[in-house]
């Protein structure tokens, strides 16, 4: 199965699916999921939600959520969500005013910036079409928190449910 026809769902609710990839990180993707290993992105920035391509962009905005590059264009509509899941601890930094995206990103990643695809994606995604339910779990994805505001996301299937 590729990649490309498992776009749409892995993509948040109203964030418009991207744009195709210049060929040069398409294939630094393909590389990643093919190996398992980390690809060095070096200057490259794109948009973790719609794929836009602001590695040569002035464009000012945007945030980090979780890890994810959140471009100026996909920030008004995912701070709405965020906010409305209460979710704010999340974003862990903003775009200063008077800096690029492209820069705020490259800064806040560092020089070892890096495709990384966890065991999980490639299996059930690539290698094995249909994934059975976690046992740890029980397919639910969460398991019982040690303490309040601790992760309650299941460690061996990542919160997926599946292996």
């Amino acid at each position: 199965m590729e990649r490309e026809d498992t776009k749409a769902q892995f993509q948040p609710a109203d964030v418009p699916i991207g744009k195709d990839m210049r060929k040069e990180l398409e294939d630094k993707w393909d590389e990643a999921f093919r190996t398992g290993k980390p690809v060095l992105l070096g200057a490259d920035v794109v948009c973790d939600w719609c794929s836009e391509d602001f590695t040569d962009s002035n464009a000012e905005g945007g945030f980090i959520f979780e890890s994810k590059a959140t471009c100026p264009g996909c920030a008004t509509g995912m701070i709405e969500k965020i906010e409305g899941h209460s979710e704010q601890r999340f974003i862990r930094a903003r775009c200063p005013s008077g800096v690029s995206f492209a820069n705020f990103v490259r800064e806040y990643r560092g020089e070892g910036a890096a495709i990384r695809v966890g065991p999980l994606a490639r299996s059930t995604v690539f290698d094995n079409p249909t994934p059975t339910a976690c046992t740890r779990c029980n397919g639910t994805g969460a398991i019982d928190a040690p303490f309040s505001g601790s992760d309650p996301s299941c460690p061996e299937c990542d919160g997926e449910g599946v292996v």
